[in-house]
């Protein structure tokens, strides 16, 4: 009787660790998973769901993320290289240090590091202005991320009125590419204002503004507040019945263009107003102060 008790508590005992063993394994596997386990099961359904909501965080998404990084920045490098020249421009960028550029400014301002190269990259296209765009891109997101404006539309905007205002030239050293960020982003700033309270919007300022940049330049005086009073002549443009953003500013454009003939000049001094910068040779005063003086 005692041995066949001892058995049974043998084969008791074993059954338990045979248990314990399965369960063990079990545990294990849940917690360690092989990729089609229940990690890689659970990682395609939020991979599915990040998916639906534009978000790809595969392997393959992101080879393809940081391969078309790296041609952006190589891109950008070329087209910013002019051999030769003196200053920034004269030296070409390290595709590396662009790439870690892009990511830190996308995750300093919350936008992806492909959006913030799309966007210098069309700068930079517009410009050839490396220096520039790299002093001016920090601020800029910033604005895009304040005003909830497309970076995308910010940058081009700010880069065509790079491209009026410097003539396609480069910034020739870094204190000069400093100070025209600032006055971009002053330039952005007035953009982004006219389209939160006016009637031109931002994406339109990306597409037309370079018609008011060019307008700007034929006035004597600050730059920043020509700009501000071109966009104030397209925003009363469009509220006094333009049919579109483009039409408005076409209509200012034309407007500057019809002040700068002599026809124009001399019907203005006949009648007692001079609409000549005596201080800029060749360039119209305010244009607020001419409508000032004519009313």
């Amino acid at each position: 009787g005692e041995r066949a008790a001892e058995r049974e508590l043998s084969k008791q005992q074993r059954s338990r660790e045979q248990f314990a063993s399965r369960v063990s394994h079990r545990a294990t596997r849940f917690l360690f998973p092989p990729p089609e386990g229940i990690i890689g099961a659970a990682g395609r359904i939020a991979g599915g769901l990040m998916r639906g909501a534009g978000i790809d965080f595969s392997l393959q998404g992101a080879a393809q993320r940081s391969i078309a990084l790296e041609q952006r920045a190589a891109q950008i490098s070329t087209s910013a290289y002019m051999e030769g020249a003196a200053g920034p421009s004269g030296k070409r960028a390290n595709v590396g240090g662009l790439q870690d550029f892009f990511r830190k400014q996308a995750i300093a301002n919350g936008f992806s590091s492909d959006a913030t190269s799309l966007g210098m990259s069309e700068f930079v296209a517009r410009t050839g202005d490396l220096a520039t765009s790299k002093a001016a891109l920090p601020r800029l997101l910033k604005l895009a991320k304040a005003t909830g404006a497309d970076p995308n539309d910010v940058l081009s905007f700010a880069g065509t009125a790079a491209a009026t205002a410097y003539k396609g030239t480069p910034a020739a050293w870094e204190q000069e590419a400093e100070e025209r960020a600032k006055y971009l982003d002053h330039i952005a700033r007035i953009g982004a204002k006219s389209g939160k309270l006016g009637t031109v919007e931002f994406k339109d300022l990306a597409s037309y503004g370079p018609k008011l940049a060019a307008s700007a330049q034929a006035f004597g005086g600050d730059k920043v507040k020509n700009m501000a009073e071109m966009f104030a002549a397209a925003q009363l443009g469009l509220e006094g019945g333009a049919a579109s953003a483009s039409i408005a500013t076409t209509a200012v454009a034309s407007m500057t263009n019809t002040l700068k003939t002599p026809a124009r000049r001399k019907q203005f001094k006949a009648n007692g107003v001079t609409i000549d910068d005596a201080n800029n040779p060749g360039k119209l005063r305010a244009f607020s102060d001419i409508a000032l003086e004519s009313i």
